[in-house]
């Protein structure tokens, strides 16, 4: 009788990712097709699903709350409302890490902060996603609230109120306020800027908008003299 013929293997199917994802889920890695079978299998420990949380579309899992500092040298206590209103965030930190946090979502690109807003700073994504916000005790706080809680020693009140436009792009302005810093012999790690877009919890802006809610002139003066007066 002639021999069984071998099985032949499957041909492994092309990667497919998540935009933005790190593809490190098990379907990620395994290269999953359009409809992967595993998938409710869960990543492994050492490595997150997704970068920065993100809900990889692959394996549907959902992201985590992300865990505040344990540092026991550094203790946090939660700011009152009135606090929250007026911390800034550092220059350093800005001209670091959070243009570390841009280039993993969009590469190369230099994006303004109408796109910045969009996907990091009201999304699944945001860093203050599962973070109760200090103003109102809600689920979803501003970024500058968020840095206060997980990466402490970055925000204090601020020392300096940014003038500027949503249409400038991240480079525009973080180079800006980098130059700034140097020629007038600044420590850009004791510079706190209030930028509106992190300061402001852009979960309740967002929230105001898609119920048709326009904060009057007169709110947002209120709300810069505040900050100025501080």
């Amino acid at each position: 009788a002639p021999a069984p013929a071998k099985p032949q293997p499957h041909p492994a199917p092309a990667k497919r990712t998540t935009p933005g994802c790190l593809g490190t889920c098990i379907p990620c890695l395994r290269g999953a097709p359009e409809a992967p079978a595993p998938v409710f299998t869960p990543a492994p420990k050492a490595k997150r699903c997704c970068c920065l949380r993100m809900v990889c579309r692959l394996c549907r899992r959902r992201p985590r709350p992300p865990k505040p500092n344990r540092n026991p040298r550094i203790r946090v206590a939660a700011p009152t409302p009135q606090q929250s209103e007026v911390l800034g965030i550092s220059v350093a930190y800005l001209a670091s890490k959070f243009r570390k946090e841009v280039s993993a979502v969009f590469g190369d690109e230099d994006p303004n902060y109408y796109e910045v807003n969009k996907k990091m700073l009201y999304s699944e994504i945001a860093k203050g996603r599962f973070i109760k916000c200090p103003r109102d005790g809600r689920e979803g706080c501003s970024y500058v609230d968020a840095v206060n809680l997980l990466e402490p020693g970055h925000t204090q009140p601020a020392t300096l109120m940014l003038s500027w436009s949503w249409h400038y792009t991240v480079e525009t302005v973080v180079g800006a306020l980098s130059r700034w810093c140097r020629i007038n012999g600044k420590d850009p790690r004791k510079v706190f800027v209030w930028q509106c877009a992190l300061c402001n919890n852009q979960f309740r802006v967002e929230e105001s908008k898609a119920k048709g809610e326009w904060e009057s002139f007169e709110t947002f003066k209120d709300m810069f003299e505040k900050r100025m007066d501080h």
